[in-house]
């Protein structure tokens, strides 16, 4: 009589303690890759992100630089434009070419202007302007004619 015994299937199915943690060190390195991969990825794409948000800056600047530049070359324009249009040879042609009658101006009509800055103790500048008329003769009464 044979008195061996016969081994059951949950006996051969058993994997043994070490080949379970060789398959969980595996997943591990697994896990591993998957996340340094995704570090990578993330790491190239913000990268490439910002240097094109640099680019875009970059050209957006010098945009705003050249507008910068003609808005200097409008104004130096403007203010020589001005310079010439209020010189005093310019307004004696303008008064010759109109034949303007300028005359001395009347008493009446020179105002005087005071302007007083007060500060009443709350840390500011108050302006006040009076304006006065010399209104001593019967021309200022009777109006200008």
């Amino acid at each position: 009589m044979n008195i061996r015994t016969k081994k059951t299937t949950t006996a051969v199915r058993k994997r043994p303690a070490a080949a379970k943690e060789t398959i969980w060190s595996k997943f591990d390195i697994l896990f591993f890759v998957i996340i340094l991969g995704l570090g990578i990825f993330t790491a190239i794409s913000l990268r490439l992100k910002y240097n094109s948000q640099g680019v875009a800056l970059s050209r957006e600047t010098e945009k705003i630089r050249r507008e910068i530049h003609n808005l200097e070359r409008e104004v130096e324009f403007l203010t020589t434009q001005r310079e010439s249009l209020t010189s005093w040879a310019h307004i004696q042609t303008r008064i010759a070419q109109f034949r303007l009658p300028l005359q001395q101006p009347k008493h009446n009509q020179v105002y005087s202007m005071t302007v007083n800055y007060e500060d009443h103790g709350l840390n500011r500048i108050g302006m006040f302007a009076h304006q006065t008329a010399d209104t001593t003769t019967t021309e200022a009464v009777r109006g200008v004619q």
